[in-house]
Order: C-alpha cells, then structure tokens, then sequence
C-alpha cells in the first residue's frame, strides 16, 4: 500500500491529549531509560523500582493495568493477546534498541515522547511498535465488530534527522487515533507539559 499524506487533524483532537501519560518503563529498557523519561517531566515509573525485577510478562502487564501505565518495552512479547489481551491493554509500546543499537534507541526514545508522552488515556487499547527505520505500527481495535487492524506511519522526509515535527506519511486504513497522532506532532508538544 502506498504511503499517502495525513490529513489536518479537527481542532479539539488536542483535547485528547491533555495530561502526562502515565509510563512503565519495563526491565529490557533498564533505569536509565526511566530516569531520561523523569528529566523530561514525564511520570514514569522503572518495573524494577516497584516490585517486578524478574516478574513474568504477565505480571508486569497485570501491574500496568492496575496502575493505568502504558509499557515502554523493547520486549515484543506484550504484543501477544495472551500476555496483554484487548480489554486489559493499557497502551503498549515497543521501542527499537534492543540489540544495543544506541542510534536506534535513541530515535525510538524521541518518536515515543513526540507520539506518547501525553494523552492518558488516548493510546490505551493501543499496541505500537517503533522500529528502528522511524516506522510506527500502531495496532488496535475498533470500528465494525472490534476488528483489528494496523497503521503505519513514518516521518519524512528523513527521519534520521530526528525532528519529531516533522510530518507524518501513512499506510493502511485511516484509524480514528490518526488525528490524536497527527494533532501531537503538528503542535508540537514538548515532552513536559500540565498533568
């Protein structure tokens, strides 16, 4: 499917979007990750520092959802429906880096804060998957019947530049969540901002 340029977001999708997400920063991506997310005002929490060093999957996606904390993660595991099933998703998302790759972590880490750094309760259900070419997957549910369905997004025109306002190209079905993605990124949004 070829790529195609979003269209403006409506005026108060940015309504959406008010407030800190609330973040689990998992074991993969370790206590540095969570204390980079702390400096930029996010409210993050590292699964080690609560309770969950060496916890299964299950555990830690257990504890995010009664906590309302999306998963940063470089574990794809959470995608599975089994370890993170529909109904009890608070948001998932897998970053790049995990090979070691300090480059592509580090992009991921500017995606996400551009994309998910606020929004509470806007990428719940969600299931996003940063790769290391500045793709966005983002999986969810929803229109007729809860049928699932994936967006790929992709800044241009060179994502190795890292700016995160940068715009947004597109493939697949236009999910309701585009114009909270697309309103974050035109707006600019710092990664700090009001609770």
């Amino acid at each position: 499917m070829p790529w195609r340029r979003l269209p403006d977001a409506p005026k108060d999708a940015f309504d959406a979007l008010r407030g800190k997400a609330r973040i689990l920063v998992d074991e993969s991506l370790g206590p540095d990750v969570a204390s980079f997310l702390r400096d930029r005002g996010c409210n993050v929490v590292y699964a080690g520092d609560v309770g969950l060093a060496g916890k299964s999957d299950d555990a830690i996606a257990a504890y995010a959802w009664r906590e309302t904390r999306m998963i940063w993660t470089h574990d794809r595991d959470f995608l599975d429906e089994s370890v993170v099933p529909e109904q009890r998703n608070p948001g998932v998302v897998i970053l790049p880096g995990g090979d070691g790759g300090q480059q592509a972590m580090i992009a991921g880490l500017t995606t996400a804060l551009t994309v998910f750094a606020h929004g509470r309760e806007a990428w719940s259900k969600t299931k996003s998957t940063i790769e290391a070419n500045g793709e966005l997957v983002m999986r969810s549910r929803g229109g007729e019947k809860g049928a699932g369905g994936a967006t790929r997004y992709n800044q241009e025109p060179d994502f190795a530049a890292l700016n995160p306002s940068a715009r947004y190209v597109m493939a697949g079905p236009v999910p309701a969540i585009h114009d909270l993605l697309l309103a974050r990124i035109r707006r600019g949004c710092p990664a700090q901002g009001r609770a």
